[in-house]
């Protein structure tokens, strides 16, 4: 073979090869695009879903604050995290001396029952709404009946 047919030879592998390459950079390069699109595509639905939460949140949040009705949000071990302003009115107590104690705790004094208290605690325990009337204490030790709700969220 003489030198002219070799570097024909070589020349068209190279241009072989070059255009394989760029063919597999071009099915690479696209299918990367597609993939972009469709990442694009997940997070302006996630972001339009956390949109919709957040803005749903907020709508709780401010009917749970502004409620004239006393609320008090416990964690799992029914200690609690937060309560509103209605609770501050009702009660004298601050959400700072409540946090941490369960509503029982801060609330309930010596003539506050304690059959009631004991059914409150079950249904607590089995993790259960219920309906109850209680007699409670102020922070200024004023005792007062109160018709409570709880329901467990979980």
């Amino acid at each position: 073979m003489d030198e002219v047919t070799k570097w024909k030879k070589r020349f068209e592998r190279e241009r072989t090869a070059r255009k394989e390459s760029e063919r597999l950079l071009e099915e690479k390069s696209l299918a990367l695009y597609n993939k972009t699109l469709e990442l694009d595509k997940l997070v302006a639905k996630r972001t339009r879903d956390l949109e919709h939460i957040s803005a749903e949140a907020q709508l709780l949040s401010d009917a749970i604050s502004r409620t004239l009705n006393g609320v008090i949000i416990t964690g799992k071990d029914n200690r609690a995290i937060w309560a509103n302003q209605a609770f501050t009115r009702i009660t004298g107590y601050e959400i700072k001396d409540l946090i941490g104690k369960t509503p029982g705790e801060v609330l309930q004094g010596p003539e506050t029952s304690k059959e009631m208290r004991k059914y409150m605690r079950r249904k607590i325990e089995m993790r259960e709404a219920f309906e109850a009337e209680i007699l409670n204490y102020t922070k200024q030790g004023r005792s007062y009946w109160i018709a409570l709700q709880a329901t467990p969220v979980f």
